[in-house]
């Protein structure tokens, strides 16, 4: 029997339109919690912008989505998140959806030199409910970067 294999979604993953531009059709499986990691923007962008991020941080978590993938999709994924390493992260799941699960998120190593797109980080906000985006903000470090409000 082959393993279920799913994606931690903590960004751009979690906003289903978003998601479905790489995969269409594809839908979030669930909301989960990663422990031992903080988000922050501190990956280099293609551009002129950093992207959101994961950093260790032994007593913090992320809240963020489940995405069930085939190896296809996994591989398209891996285009779409060029940059970012695929770490295994099952064991930092609170709840796996089946005992089966392998868990990846896609991190990368911090930089810090470019700002934050305003449209990138409204992409990420779109998902959540309006009543958590505040709090969204205050757990997600932004490592000194500022937002380019026209970008």
């Amino acid at each position: 029997m082959s393993r279920q294999t799913y994606i931690f979604g903590f960004g751009s993953l979690m906003n289903e339109e978003s998601l479905q531009k790489t995969l269409p059709n594809k839908k979030i499986t669930s909301w989960a919690i990663l422990k031992g990691y903080r988000r922050a923007f501190n990956k280099a962008g293609r551009k002129k912008h950093r992207y959101l991020n994961l950093k260790p941080a032994p007593t913090a978590q992320v809240k963020g989505v489940l995405i069930r993938v085939t190896q296809d999709e996994l591989e398209e994924l891996k285009h779409r998140e060029e940059g970012y390493d695929l770490v295994d992260v099952t064991g930092q799941v609170e709840t796996k959806p089946s005992d089966d699960a392998v868990i990846y998120a896609f991190i990368a190593p911090p930089f810090s030199e470019l700002k934050v797109s305003g449209k990138y980080l409204q992409t990420m906000l779109a998902a959540l409910p309006l009543g958590e985006r505040e709090q969204w903000l205050r757990e997600t470090d932004f490592d000194g970067a500022e937002v380019d409000e026209e970008n």
